[in-house]
């Protein structure tokens, strides 16, 4: 394998451990802290939507301060005069006021009057058994204990839900005794939602118990039986929408609807927006930190190394030490070429110093040669200058043998 597919195998390896890393640490770390900034400002819009039923209430209990602690109103629960009702309860006021309905009821807790309005089609309509019956039903409304009591609340009424305020009947200046309660109520609709809704800034659903349709609602619903949960975060959570919920509780402390509040996910959002962009700044970062990286490793790495290379090849395959590695430059592959050049001068100088000593070698070869040729047929001569002694001893010894007195 090559160096620059080693260096760029090693680059990759890095930048995805990087990006692998940083895509970690935003999904569980930075998502997760804007995910709790979201729950948290969820749990404030459900806070925000309760109190705006408080403050409801608080308005109801204002208004009715105006008609229960009034001498009109207490002359006329002793003498059930019509001058009162004729002055007093029209439809201008309980539209003027808000309010679906008023009762009276005297010291003995029994309906002198009541008058009851559909604000959205402004038209009379007949309370509920349920509500005439309010101080038997519901005898927190009228145990008043001192002129200056207020119970407030909210209870349930056939498929509907009522905001109820109850005040003594006293004279202006609060001073009793006690002639009876006046209750005023306003049903818990779609009309004072919307109201609800504008006054707290978030949007508001009530859910009653007895009608849930969602498997999210019936989440909900079984996450805050339990009493150690007040709050429930929806799970299905759309890409724009998170939902909370909350029991809201009748006067008798029972769970009555119910109250959810949906959210836009912008913090949410956001947290990933940032994400993906740091993602991808981290990617075109590495992208061009990649070029330059590669740049400058062909720059100042590979190419040196093929140029060192092919000098290389060059020198082994033409046999020609003198030739030299260019240095251009300082740096590793600068010192390199030079200790090669050092080498390669070394290894030629050691070349003309063997070469000398071979030829002086050959001379002497021939030298000894000659000599060896030289004492060879001298040698020779002597060998057959022997033969001929000895072949005229031979002779000599024959003719004497032959003439023994010669």
């Amino acid at each position: 394998m090559s160096l620059r597919k080693k260096i760029l195998i090693i680059h990759i390896s890095i930048f995805f451990s990087l990006l692998f890393t940083q895509f970690l640490l935003s999904r569980y770390f930075t998502l997760q802290g804007f995910s709790k900034i979201e729950i948290t400002e969820l749990n404030e819009s459900l806070d925000r939507a309760e109190n705006a039923i408080k403050g409801e209430l608080d308005i109801l209990a204002e208004k009715n301060s105006d008609w229960s602690a009034w001498d009109d109103t207490y002359q006329y629960i002793q003498d059930k005069n019509t001058r009162y009702v004729e002055s007093n309860l029209v439809e201008s006021t309980l539209t003027g006021l808000k309010i679906n309905f008023m009762i009276f009821l005297d010291s003995e807790n029994n309906v002198v009057t009541y008058r009851s309005y559909d604000l959205d089609s402004v038209v009379e309509t007949e309370l509920s058994q349920g509500l005439l019956a309010i101080a038997t039903n519901f005898p927190q409304f009228v145990a008043h204990d001192t002129t200056e009591d207020v119970f407030s609340g909210i209870i349930g009424d056939e498929d509907r839900f009522v905001l109820v305020n109850s005040r003594p009947i006293t004279k202006s200046d609060l001073s009793g005794p006690i002639m009876g309660s006046v209750i005023f109520g306003r049903y818990l609709d779609e009309s004072l939602v919307n109201e609800l809704e504008l006054a707290s800034l978030e949007s508001i659903s009530v859910v009653p118990l007895n009608k849930i349709e969602t498997a999210e609602e019936e989440k909900a619903f079984n996450a805050l039986g339990d009493e150690t949960v007040s709050t429930f975060i929806s799970e299905n959570q759309s890409a724009n929408l998170i939902s909370g919920y909350r029991f809201s509780k009748d006067i008798e402390d029972n769970a009555l609807f119910m109250l959810k509040v949906d959210r836009g996910r912008d913090v949410f959002n956001y947290g990933m927006t940032t994400i993906n962009l740091n993602i991808t700044s981290i990617v075109v970062i590495g992208l061009i930190f990649g070029v330059i990286l590669i740049f400058l490793i062909e720059r100042y790495i590979s190419s040196p190394l093929d140029i060192l290379i092919n000098i290389v090849d060059d020198i082994t395959s033409s046999k020609d030490l003198s030739k030299k590695v260019p240095v251009e430059n300082e740096g590793e592959i600068s010192k390199l070429g030079l200790n090669i050049n050092k080498l390669l001068e070394t290894i030629n100088q050691d070349k003309q110093t063997l070469e000398k000593q071979n030829r002086e070698i050959e001379s002497h070869t021939r030298d000894t040669d000659q000599l060896n040729k030289t004492l060879m047929g001298r040698e020779q001569k002597m060998i057959e200058l022997k033969k001929e002694i000895d072949e005229l001893k031979r002779q000599l010894q024959d003719k004497q043998a032959i003439n023994p007195t010669q």
